[in-house]
C-alpha cells in the first residue's frame, strides 16, 4: 500500500500512528500532545477517553482506569512533590496501544448531532435556525462555537492477517 506523505494512518501491529505531516509516533504522549495530534482540545480528548473507558473521574481529576493500565493503553508516573505535604505528583500518559485505540474509535466517540448542527448542514442561516427552533440568534451562534469537532477514524495500515 503506497501512502501519500500527508496520510494519517494507524499500524496496530507495531502500535504506531502516523500524523498528517508523515511523522510516526511510537512513544508516550500526554493528553495535550495527543489532543493536538488528532486535531481537538484536551477537554474533548478526555471526554472521548471517558466514552472508551480509558479514563474515569476520581476525586478532582480524570485518572487512567485499571483496565487501561492492564491493556497498556496508558501509564501513571508518580513523582514526589517537593513540599511539606509529601504528596505524590501523578502524571498520566498515553502509550502506543492507547493511541491506536483512540484514533481507531474517533467516530464512535463523536458527540450526538444536535438540531442546530443538522439545520446548519442543510444550509440554513443562523437567524433562520433561531426562528425554527424558537430561540435567539445569539444562542445559536454560541451553540455553534461551543460544539466539539467531528472526527473520523484513521485508516488501519497492516494487520496480522
Amino acid at each position: 500500500m503506497k501512502l501519500l506523505s500527508n496520510t494519517k494512518c494507524v499500524h496496530p501491529v507495531l502500535g504506531e500512528i502516523r500524523d498528517a505531516e508523515g511523522k510516526w509516533h511510537t512513544g508516550v504522549l500526554t493528553y495535550t500532545a495527543m489532543a493536538r495530534l488528532v486535531g481537538t482540545t484536551t477537554q474533548d480528548l478526555i471526554r472521548r477517553c471517558l466514552k472508551l473507558g480509558i479514563v474515569e473521574y476520581k476525586g478532582e481529576r480524570h485518572r487512567l482506569t485499571r483496565m487501561a493500565r492492564q491493556k497498556c493503553y496508558g501509564r501513571t508516573y508518580k513523582q514526589p512533590q517537593h513540599d511539606r505535604t509529601g504528596a505524590m505528583l501523578c502524571i498520566d500518559v498515553i502509550l502506543p496501544e492507547g493511541m491506536v485505540k483512540i484514533v481507531t474509535n474517533l467516530e464512535a466517540t463523536n458527540p450526538d448531532e444536535t438540531d442546530v448542527c443538522r439545520l446548519l448542514k442543510k444550509g440554513y442561516s443562523q437567524s433562520r435556525i433561531a426562528s425554527l427552533l424558537g430561540c435567539s440568534q445569539q444562542a445559536v451562534s454560541k451553540k455553534i462555537k461551543s460544539r466539539h469537532p467531528h472526527l473520523t477514524n484513521w485508516p488501519i495500515l497492516g494487520s496480522w492477517e
